[in-house]
Order: structure tokens, then C-alpha cells, then sequence
């Protein structure tokens, strides 16, 4: 989370392919071998046939340097929003909040798109500027905030009462205060909680593929400073990786005897997080022109313990 400063006049850039130099780019984060990224988990190997990053070095670059490229037209855009509000005066009257809904693998685990349960495609810009308080506009916040914490900072900031049913919290704190780095407010989060559906509820290819049912075609994640633990629906095995000693997330310590009983502290953050905040109303629901309808391909099963 950062503070924008004013935007330089806006330029228009060059073709996506020509900003960035492919040569300079940095190397994805991944095992060296596809087969033993693949190896990791079985959801990795199937994702791994469905959305492969490119096999040629070059082309892994060449995306990479183009996907820089499309990010320095969104910023150059912004500029343009920013430009307008000031244009007519009312920058200073204007919470701006500038976010995304998902990140990129962009080649990292030999993947490409949002998938999974990776850091690259959770992890998204969140800047926000509060006109009525900003002490020290640019800093850069690393303490751990959620896109739930969207709506609650926007009603805070607006003068109104956020509502019980909101989970996030509002970001207030950190605008009206110098908090930066991972400096948070008392009793702030210490870990995210995220969550991935991976069924297609226009296919069967899911089915085919893991032999899971729809309603086990989800992810979910804990992660703090230290380690992140991943729980697939179904019965796929956990992960477990030790952020400190393993950043990229390549070794999975979740079948290691060292780490049984942190695995063990964050399955039990986990299903604490998920009794607090669940809610499968939706679940199998598919938006269509012709309005809400139910999509469970493969059925949920009426005999307990059948697959």
C-alpha cells in the first residue's frame, strides 16, 4: 500500500513490445526443470498443461518485457484521471484508491495468468489517497491488508458507519498516521487469508482431469511474514512452505517431520479464519444475460463418503 505523488504531464507510449528491453528483465521464480515444478503438487501439474508459460526463453522474456510494457500504459492512464480531477478542481475534494483484482504468474512456477495459489497472483497494488490527511504522501506500507479492506476504508473516510457485515477493516491508521514498512496498528492482522475456485462450470474438463467434483475445485491459503500453508478441497495433499528459507515457494515441508507442528498452527489459523468469515451461498452459481443460475456439473453426492 502506497501514497501517489502529483503525476508527471502525460506522454504516450510507445508500442507495448518497445519499452522494455527483453535482455533486462529478471528471471521468473521457478524450479529449473519443468517436470520438477510439475512434481510439487498435482493441481501444478495439471494447471502447468492448461496455462504453460512459454518454453522458449526467449518468449518467456519477451512476455515478461510486453506485460511491463501494458503496466506503464495503465500508469500512464492514471496519469490522465489524476490530470482530469485537477483540471477541474476537485482532486482535493476526491478519495482516489488505485488497486487490481488479481495479479500475474508471468512465468513464475512455469505458469502464466491468476492460477493457483501462488504469491505473483495474489499479490496487487493498493495506493490510496486521502486529501483531508496525508502527513507523508509516498510511503510504502508492507503490513498485511486484503481487498476487503476496500470498502470499509472508502465508508470510514466518506464520514459513514461501516456495517457488521463487512470483514475487512479500514485502512484509516495507516493514512493519518506515518506507519511504513511493516509497521501496523495495534491488534492489526498478522496473516491473509486467500482463496482460489478453480472449477469451470461450462466444462467437464476439471472433472477429467483430477477427478474432483465442483464443490472441491477450491484453494485456500494462510500466509504471514514466515510461512504460507495451502489446503485444496477434495482430496489433493497440503502444502507447506517456509517463506524465510524458501521465498519462491518451490519446496513444499507440509510431509516433513521438522515442521508438523507448524503445519499444524496454521491448519488451525486456517479453519479459525474459515468458521469466523465462510459463506457458500453462492457456491455453483454462474452469472449469465439470462441472470443468476446453478451450474454443479457433477453433483454433490447423497451417500456420505462417496467421491
Amino acid at each position: 500500500m502506497s501514497y501517489f505523488r502529483p503525476h508527471p504531464p502525460y506522454i504516450a507510449p510507445e508500442p507495448y513490445n518497445d519499452l522494455y528491453d527483453p535482455a533486462l528483465v529478471p528471471a521468473p521464480t521457478r524450479c529449473a526443470d519443468r517436470d520438477d515444478q510439475a512434481a510439487v503438487h498435482p493441481f501444478l501439474a495439471g494447471a502447468m498443461a492448461v496455462l504453460p508459460s512459454p518454453l522458449d526463453d526467449a518468449d518467456q522474456a519477451q512476455l515478461q518485457a510486453t506485460y511491463y510494457g501494458m503496466v506503464t500504459e495503465v500508469d500512464a492512464q492514471f496519469g490522465r484521471a489524476v490530470d482530469g480531477l485537477i483540471a477541474r478542481g476537485v482532486l482535493n475534494d476526491t478519495v482516489v484508491v488505485v488497486t487490481s483484482d488479481h495479479g500475474e504468474q508471468l512465468g513464475d512456477h512455469w505458469l502464466v495468468e491468476k492460477v493457483g495459489y501462488a504469491d505473483p497472483s495474489y499479490r496487487i497494488p493498493l495506493i490510496v489517497r486521502w486529501p483531508q490527511h496525508t502527513p507523508t504522501p509516498g510511503r510504502v506500507v508492507e503490513a498485511f491488508t486484503e481487498s476487503v479492506d476496500v470498502l470499509p476504508t472508502l465508508i470510514d473516510l466518506l464520514g459513514g458507519e461501516v456495517p457488521d457485515f463487512c470483514d475487512g477493516f479500514s485502512l484509516r491508521p495507516f493514512l493519518e498516521g506515518d506507519l511504513a514498512g511493516p509497521d501496523a496498528p495495534d491488534r492489526w492482522r498478522e496473516f491473509v487469508v486467500t482463496e482460489y475456485d478453480f472449477r469451470d462450470p461450462t466444462s467437464s474438463w476439471i472433472t477429467d482431469a483430477y477427478g474432483l467434483r465442483h464443490d472441491q475445485c477450491g484453494i485456500c491459503v494462510v500466509r504471514d511474514l514466515h510461512g504460507k500453508y495451502v489446503h485444496f478441497g477434495g482430496y489433493f495433499p497440503s502444502l507447506y512452505f517456509d517463506l524465510d528459507a524458501d521465498p519462491g515457494e518451490l519446496v513444499n515441508r507440509c510431509e516433513d517431520p521438522a515442521y508438523t507442528s507448524t503445519v499444524l498452527r496454521y491448519a488451525q489459523r486456517m479453519l479459525d479464519a474459515r468458521m469466523q468469515h465462510a459463506d457458500a451461498r453462492l457456491t455453483g452459481y454462474r452469472l449469465t444475460t439470462n441472470g443468476a443460475s446453478i451450474h454443479n456439473l457433477v453433483p454433490r453426492p447423497h451417500q456420505p463418503g462417496a467421491p
